[in-house]
């Protein structure tokens, strides 16, 4: 019942949204801890009002370690009059970001913003330039014996994706509990940019386990995947950073490691549902559950499960996946919107206070979603992006997302 009136719900929002979507948004609202944008250039950022379409970080961040002239993020920018620009973001976790400079152009055009500061706590910050922003993350490694470094050997040359940042879209798959032993299902998938073809050998390690990548690029070319390969047991639950590679080819991306069971991080076991909201690590495996209508058209998969710990809090995450037109297939999926009516998830988080977020179909890909395997059994998937409340100006920010869900 829980799941029919998930999906009830969940599509009657949908199609609300995208009645109202002729409506004017306020930005501003929406992203009230912005930053500030001056100058006489007219210009907007790509994919404003959701994430920054194209942003790269780079540098590397840890936790007391300052920031440097390798510590930049790189956004697109549609710039309708040129002129003089200055543009800075909210300051997170110690650090901010800002550039300047003179557009002489109008069109697509890249801009530079440098950090400064030094970074307090670890995990995922999220920053958003100017006053009409769109938003991009940033990882910070812990300090002193907190990040998860690697290296890498053979005879390949390549890059992995947003190195010397974060990682370029991972897909982390499989459970992670403190203090239980990883299986062949804890794989992690990035991309590499090659250059040279020959072997590879690339680790990380931090907190008590090892991912190891090894193999043979066979071809030159950006977005080849690298699987990675889970080992050992977690000695600590949390938002646990890796650093694969060596040099200034390190990119990083988080495992999120339930506590133990009994601790109050919603226990073991291989079905789950969870995230990193607003950099608070979730479990939603109380009443999980899960929907199977994949083979019908419209089709349909739904994942469904409300917040494990603390106790007497109550939450609940929802997640439908839709093929108005077919049935559903493993692959990507991306939030509706105008250009997206078809294939698509829609994603709703209730907190405790009762406040409802879903997709914004006025960003598209604000939120995406990867259906790793769907059988007639189960499902697993990984999911991330921005819920906007349906009712108020406020949003949250969802990383590190996955399930593994039974039907």
């Amino acid at each position: 019942m829980k799941l029919l009136m998930t999906k009830l719900f969940l599509l009657a929002t949908m199609i609300l949204l995208l009645a109202g979507c002729e409506k004017e948004y306020s930005i501003e609202g929406i992203f009230s801890s912005g930053g500030t944008q001056g100058g006489t250039a007219v210009f907007t950022l790509d994919g404003a009002p959701g994430g920054c379409l194209g942003s790269q970080v780079q540098g590397t961040y840890k936790v007391g370690v300052a920031t440097t002239a390798a510590n930049i993020a790189i956004l697109t920018v549609n710039v309708t009059v040129p002129g003089t620009y200055t543009i800075t973001t909210n300051t997170a976790a110690g650090i901010s970001f800002a550039g300047s400079g003179t557009f002489t152009t109008t069109g697509l055009q890249f801009i530079q913003m440098n950090a400064t500061g030094t970074p307090t706590s670890a995990g995922t910050s999220v920053f958003l330039p100017g006053t009409n922003p769109c938003s991009f993350s940033v990882v910070v490694a812990a300090g002193s014996g907190g990040s998860g470094t690697g290296g890498s050997s053979g005879t390949a040359v390549y890059e992995l994706g947003g190195a010397p940042g974060t990682c370029f879209s991972p897909i982390v798959n499989g459970s992670y509990t403190q203090g239980v032993a990883l299986t062949p299902t804890n794989v992690v998938v990035l991309k590499a940019n090659v250059t040279t073809i020959g072997t590879y050998n690339i680790t990380a390690t931090n907190n008590g386990m090892t991912f190891t990548a090894t193999g043979s690029f066979t071809a030159t070319g950006p977005n080849q995947n690298v699987t990675f390969t889970g080992s050992g047991t977690p000695t600590a639950s949390g938002s646990i950073n890796f650093q694969p590679g060596s040099g200034t080819n390190i990119c990083t991306f988080t495992v999120p490691v339930m506590a133990a069971s009994g601790g109050g991080g919603g226990g073991g076991g291989t079905i789950f549902l969870r995230a990193t909201i607003d950099g608070v690590v979730t479990n939603f495996n109380t009443n999980l559950a899960g929907d199977n209508s994949a083979s019908t058209n419209p089709g349909s998969v739904g994942v469904a499960g409300e917040q494990s710990s603390p106790a007497g809090v109550t939450a609940d995450f929802d997640l439908e996946f839709l093929n108005s037109m077919g049935t559903i297939s493993t692959g990507a999926f991306a939030n509706p919107s105008f250009s997206n009516l078809t294939r698509f998830v829609v994603g709703s988080y209730t907190n405790s206070a009762g406040l409802i977020f879903t997709v914004d179909p006025s960003a598209a890909n604000s939120f995406t979603s990867t259906l790793s395997t769907l059988t007639a059994t189960g499902a697993t998937g990984t999911f991330q992006g921005r819920l906007k409340d349906i009712s108020g100006p406020t949003s949250v920010v969802i990383t590190s997302g996955s399930f593994s869900i039974t039907f």
